[in-house]
């Protein structure tokens, strides 16, 4: 088992991938950040019309839906 990345001022590796409609991951970001919480919160600018999972190493921090854009029709 692979443990995230711990820098010298103890900052963590964390991944952010947005997931496609057809429920697989599109791509990733990386995030280091102190804690959970740091990262979830700058996790959430991913979630732009896609779910997105935050990962730390094997492990599932959150799932956060995307905020789904609807067109506006015409009154």
């Amino acid at each position: 088992m692979t443990l995230p990345l711990v820098g010298t001022f103890g900052m963590v590796e964390y991944r952010v991938f947005p997931v496609g409609m057809d429920g697989r991951f599109i791509g990733f970001e990386l995030l280091f950040c102190e804690c959970d919480a740091e990262a979830v919160a700058k996790a959430e600018r991913f979630a732009d019309g896609h779910d997105v999972e935050l990962w730390c190493g094997p492990r599932l921090v959150a799932r956060l839906e995307g905020e789904k854009r609807q067109a506006l029709s015409d009154p």
